[in-house]
């Protein structure tokens, strides 16, 4: 079956396309924290922090960004 779509989701005009998109995603995230405990919503939320440093300290290492660490 060929794509319906005669331009990429990024064109310009795709607008309500995006709406639909984020409003589902937007749903899905409030469904999910609203089943997490507070136990588990510090869990995730650490867990969130714990891969931004590491995406962090990887562009450090490959010399992007500033050398110093912000938790310090």
């Amino acid at each position: 079956m060929a794509d319906e779509r005669a331009k990429p989701l990024f064109a310009s005009g795709n607008e309500a396309e995006w709406a639909r998109i984020n409003e589902e995603e937007a749903q899905q995230d409030v469904e999910l924290v609203t089943r997490l405990s507070i136990g588990e919503r510090l869990e995730l939320g650490q867990r969130l922090s714990d891969q931004a440093f590491e995406l962090m300290n990887a562009f450090r290492s490959r010399g992007h960004g500033t050398l110093r660490d912000p938790r310090a």
